[in-house]
């Protein structure tokens, strides 16, 4: 059974959460981007799996704890994954707290892999740039 890419998502950002890269990388096109060129720290775009892997090194030497949670999945096309997420962080070496910070991220799927992935630290420019009405404008 083929899977649809809210399901890919999911079980990618699912590992990602955990830490499981083995088994997130699969989820990921070889050529994969993941942008993350809005956020205000250490703003980069990552591309392939070995940048996917060094992404995750990153937060893991900054943060002493980043935990992710998956709230809603919402699928905007059949190729297009809106997904948002709550995270806590407690930085390595100064100690510093975010405390549920929101954020999403638009997947992009084909062919059964993910090819891009942006990240919104503000949830209403990622409704905007899905088409979606942002439910607090509602």
């Amino acid at each position: 059974m083929e899977l649809t890419a809210t399901e890919i998502v999911r079980r990618a950002f699912e590992a990602w959460a955990t830490r499981d890269l083995d088994e997130m990388v699969p989820y990921y096109h070889p050529d994969a981007v993941y942008d993350c060129s809005l956020r205000i720290l250490n703003p980069e775009v990552y591309v392939g799996h070995e940048e996917l892997r060094r992404f995750s090194a990153e937060i893991d030497a900054i943060w002493d704890v980043f935990d992710v949670t998956l709230e809603d999945l919402i699928e905007i096309d059949e190729e297009r994954v809106l997904v948002l997420m709550t995270s806590n962080a407690r930085g390595r070496s100064s100690g510093i707290e975010l405390v549920d910070t929101k954020a999403a991220t638009i997947f992009t799927v084909r062919d059964g892999q993910i090819v891009h992935a942006k990240l919104y630290p503000e949830r209403r420019d990622a409704f905007s740039e899905a088409g979606i009405p942002h439910p607090e404008t509602e």
